[in-house]
């Protein structure tokens, strides 16, 4: 593998697959009240990442990040259920409860959230 093979495939709208090991850190899932997201859902994303060429993706539901952190967590390991080592959720504190972040955030890592977003 070098960058050229990197660029080619890029340029060409080819899958990165057997070129690189791709793992996007940064996603979400779900709808959001602000502006519809297509192809929010498990299967959705994982067509795409297949497309792409990503092998595994990190990620939390906009709903998490929003309005709902413990409902938000819980989603996110719903989601991950479908497509293990495909969908992999983060845990996310809830800011305006910091006292339950601290057990918030355990409890979705011993669910199994694999990292945390803060």
């Amino acid at each position: 593998m070098n960058t050229t093979s990197i660029q080619e495939a890029v340029r060409d709208g080819r899958s990165l697959t057997g070129v690189i090991p791709v793992v996007d850190i940064h996603a979400h899932a779900g709808p959001w009240h602000d502006f519809l997201v297509l192809g929010n859902d498990a299967d959705s994303m994982v067509a795409l990442m297949d497309r792409l060429g990503v092998e595994a993706m990190v990620f939390a539901p906009h709903l998490a990040i929003g309005p709902g952190g413990p409902e938000g967590n819980d989603l996110a390991l719903a989601i991950s259920r479908q497509h293990p080592k495909r969908l992999l959720p983060y845990a996310v504190p809830y800011p305006h409860e910091p006292e339950k972040a601290r057990d918030e955030l355990n409890r979705a890592m011993d669910a199994g959230c694999v990292a945390i977003k803060l």
